[in-house]
């Protein structure tokens, strides 16, 4: 396993540990990931689900369905995890998930993530 697939499994839920975390069931889980509301990837039959889409008190973030549909089509999750926890100089230094956590203006993640598209 490489250090990035490792990184991506320890940082990941499954659909039963995201479902016990917002206290839904694994279908409604399912439909949240189908419709974008969640981040995941898919692998063996299964989806892992990046723990950096959750606040500190376990409940997702807030706009998250805006922050994902701006990410570019061509980022898979180890992508998505790897912007949500990075520290970006035009957010303050904090990482997207840190900002959005704090309640900060969703649109300027996006506006970030929107220039992503654009390199």
């Amino acid at each position: 396993m490489t250090a990035a697939r490792a990184r991506l499994t320890a940082e990941h839920l499954d659909a039963f540990e995201v479902a016990d975390l917002l206290e839904l069931g694994v279908p409604e889980v399912n439909w949240l990931f189908i419709r974008g509301d969640l981040a995941g990837a898919e692998r063996d039959g299964k989806v892992a689900y990046p723990r950096s889409q959750f606040t500190d008190d376990d409940h997702r973030l807030p706009g998250l369905h805006t922050v994902l549909a701006a990410f570019p089509a061509s980022y898979g999750a180890l992508d998505v995890q790897t912007v949500m926890t990075s520290p970006m100089e035009e957010l303050d230094g904090k990482s997207p998930r840190e900002w959005l956590n704090d309640k900060l203006p969703i649109d300027r993640v996006v506006e970030l993530l929107c220039e992503l598209t654009l390199t």
